[in-house]
């Protein structure tokens, strides 16, 4: 089972040291923890056995503050991946003003770096949303009678999945957008490589990703073979950095369906869990008038009790008063 806690922890203690220090691996004390496991913390083989033996009772206070120290660390995962966007955007404008190809190219750099270490995130933060899913399903299905904590279990995951969902399409639209940067640079140093190219074969060019040496021979270009090297490398490069915002803003969207997903089983679980509280109170109001009945019930049967009693009495009397005068005399 592979640990994400140290990596999302790593990600809280850059915005809090104070709470990321506070940290630690939740003890898997309940039975659908072990079985399970977390996306925030991995136990040892050998504690899972020992885990069996914790009383629900002994555990429970514990593990609902274990549990709102998760959505804790997957808020900050989730501020993390903001501020990944806003560095996005700073850097994307750099690449558009860079006034030299050195310029241009380091920033590039940085951001794609941004971009996968962004996905990175995003990633590993669904991931643990899926698992705490589960967990809260069965933890629903374990525990049926603990119908308010199932509620805000649930209704927490949902504030941080659409949050993600939310961030996840922020992170889609920064991708397009630096796409469509890179493809306007492309097209003007296509143009500079071909200045007789039609806007059509342009497009085609960079579309097609066609880059090779046999179509720079085609192209017409004045000054040095080493020139006109330079340029196809560059542009190679560039459509490669496309592909990649490609099949990015493809995985973004996948994720986006993937969570919608998510939210829309949190919001069946969520209706089986008000289902459950619309039967409890149902149920209640039954057990109430049963308990009126029974009450009524037992107040008759006191009285039949009392009148029998009556009768015994006044038949014990009537047998022992001709009997008792019968020995005085």
């Amino acid at each position: 089972m592979q640990d994400l806690f140290e990596d999302l922890r790593s990600l809280a203690r850059r915005g809090s040291p104070q709470v990321a220090a506070q940290m630690h691996a939740w003890p898997l004390q309940k039975k659908f923890l072990t079985r399970r496991g977390l996306a925030l913390a991995v136990a040892d083989a050998e504690d899972e056995s020992d885990d069996d033996a914790v009383s629900a009772a002994e555990a429970e206070p514990q593990f609902m503050a274990d549990y709102f120290e998760k959505i804790h660390v997957l808020k900050k995962a989730l501020q993390e991946i903001s501020k990944n966007l806003e560095k996005m955007k700073t850097l994307k404008d750099e690449v558009i003003v860079a006034s030299n190809p050195d310029e241009e190219r380091d920033a590039s750099h940085l951001l794609n770096k941004l971009l996968d270490a962004t996905m990175a995130i995003i990633k590993k933060t669904k991931h643990a949303l899926q698992v705490i899913k589960d967990e809260n399903t069965l933890f629903n299905r374990t525990y049926p009678e603990k119908i308010s904590e199932g509620r805000i279990r649930v209704n927490m995951h949902q504030i941080v999945a659409r949050h993600l969902q939310q961030i996840t399409v922020e992170c889609q639209q920064a991708e397009t957008e630096y796409k469509a940067v890179i493809k306007k640079r492309i097209c003007r140093q296509v143009k500079i490589v071909y200045p007789e190219a039609s806007a059509d074969e342009v497009e085609q060019l960079v579309e097609s990703g066609d880059l090779s040496a046999a179509t720079a021979v085609k192209m017409r270009i004045t000054g040095t073979h080493q020139s006109l090297r330079n340029a196809v490398a560059d542009l190679q490069d560039k459509y490669r950095d496309i592909l990649r915002l490609e099949q990015s803003v493809a995985e973004l969207h996948q994720m986006f369906v993937e969570l919608a997903f998510l939210v829309e089983q949190q919001g069946e679980l969520l209706d089986q869990i008000q289902y459950n509280v619309t039967q409890a109170k149902d149920y209640t109001a039954q057990a109430e008038q049963d308990l009126l009945q029974a009450r009524k019930n037992q107040k008759s049967a006191k009285q039949r009790m009392c009148w029998l009693s009556v009768c015994i009495l006044v038949l014990i009397i009537i047998v022992l008063v001709p009997v008792v005068l019968t020995l005085v005399k």
